[in-house]
């Protein structure tokens, strides 16, 4: 239940701030980007990275 507040704390960093990974996976109690990245990819489906340019519309098939 904690790893999913994070990981929720987390998306909404990702949608609200230009912050790197690194600082959002500190900033939401993450051990470190790595941690943080596959707890991310295995509650999620995909990397942080790519549900961050998802979540901003910045997905090469939307033009």
């Amino acid at each position: 239940m904690l790893l999913h507040q994070r990981v929720k704390a987390a998306m909404q960093l990702m949608t609200l701030r230009d912050l790197p990974l690194s600082e959002i996976a500190i900033a939401v109690g993450f051990a470190n980007q790595s941690h943080f990245t596959k707890v991310f990819s295995a509650q999620v489906g995909v990397s942080p990275a790519t549900w961050r340019r998802g979540s901003l519309g910045t997905g090469e098939s939307e033009n």
